[in-house]
C-alpha cells in the first residue's frame, strides 16, 4: 500500500466516530476502495470541510451490518442480492438504487508461477494448488466464483471444494495470491491487472461469465441525505467514469 493512500485511509478511519454525527458514512465493497479514494478527494475540493468515511468489507457483510443497526448513509456493493436485502426491510431512500458500472472475473496465478494463459478448467485442474477465492457467505464474488466455475463445467465447485481458501472480500482474496507463490485465485478484474504481483490467467467469458453490476442506495431517515445524493450523483460524473474505466471496470450494459 501506498504512503499516500495509508494515510488517506488512516484519516478516513480516524474520522468514523466524528462522521457518524457530522459527516457521510460510506459502507462499501472492498474492491471499490481505489476508486472511492480518488471520488472522495474529487467530491472534497468545492467543499473541503466535507467528511466522509468508509466502512470496507465484502458487500454481504455490509449488509447484515445495515441491517442490524443502519448507521450507514450510502451502500456501494457489489450486486444485486446484498442491497436487495435493505431495499425489502425498507432501508434504501425511496426503495431506489443505481448501476454504476460492471466487472468481470478473473483467474490469476502468483506473477512468479510458470503459468502462462490457458483456459480456466486445463489450470486449475492440472494444478494441485489452493484457489483463493472470497466466501460466497461474505462477499459476492465468492456466489460469483461459484457461478462461474460451474457454469464452465458443472459439479468443477465441489471438485475444488478442498482445495478452496476462503476469504473474507475481493482483496484478502487478490492479497492471498500475491503473497503465496503457487496460489491461484478467482478475483476481479480491476483488483488483478493493477497488481505487479498476480498475472491473469484467464477471463471470464462476458456473455457466459456473471453479469458483476455495482449498485449504489441511498438509506433513508439519515441526516446527511442531501450530502449522500450529491456523492452518489459524483460518482455517476464523468469524472467518476474515467476513473472507474481506467482501474478497470467496465461501463455498464444496455439494461
Amino acid at each position: 500500500m501506498s504512503t499516500r493512500r495509508a494515510l488517506l485511509l488512516f484519516g478516513l478511519s480516524a474520522s468514523v466516530a466524528c462522521s457518524r454525527q457530522h459527516g457521510l458514512l460510506v459502507f462499501a465493497a472492498a474492491s471499490l476502495g481505489p476508486f472511492l479514494e480518488t471520488m472522495i478527494l474529487q467530491f472534497q475540493v468545492p467543499q473541503p470541510k466535507a467528511q466522509v468515511s468508509l466502512n470496507l468489507g465484502g458487500s454481504a457483510t455490509l449488509a447484515r451490518q445495515l441491517l442490524a443497526a443502519p448507521k450507514g448513509d450510502v451502500f456501494l456493493c457489489a450486486g444485486r442480492e446484498d442491497i436487495a436485502k435493505l431495499r425489502e426491510s425498507g432501508l434504501l431512500e425511496g426503495g431506489r438504487t443505481r448501476t454504476l458500472f460492471e466487472n468481470r472475473l478473473v483467474l490469476i496465478a502468483n506473477a512468479d508461477s510458470k503459468l502462462t494463459p490457458m483456459n480456466a478448467v486445463t489450470a486449475l485442474t492440472r494444478s494441485t494448488s489452493i484457489v483463493s477465492v472470497a466466501d460466497p457467505a461474505a462477499a459476492p464474488l465468492g456466489r460469483y466464483s461459484r457461478t462461474w466455475l460451474e457454469s464452465l463445467r458443472p459439479g468443477l465447485w465441489s471438485e475444488l471444494h478442498k482445495r478452496l481458501s476462503p476469504m473474507p472480500d475481493a482483496r484478502a482474496a487478490l492479497t492471498q495470491v500475491e503473497r503465496r507463490s503457487q496460489a491461484l485465485g478467482i478475483v476481479y478484474r480491476s483488483d488483478a491487472i493493477h497488481s505487479p504481483r498476480v498475472k491473469v490467467i484467464a477471463e471470464a467469458d462476458s456473455r457466459s461469465g456473471p453479469k458483476i453490476e455495482y449498485i449504489a442506495g441511498i438509506l433513508k431517515h439519515r441526516p446527511n441525505r442531501a450530502s449522500a445524493e450529491a456523492f452518489v450523483a459524483h460518482l455517476t460524473s464523468g469524472q467518476a467514469r474515467d476513473r472507474y474505466l481506467q482501474l478497470g471496470f467496465l461501463a455498464p450494459s444496455p439494461s
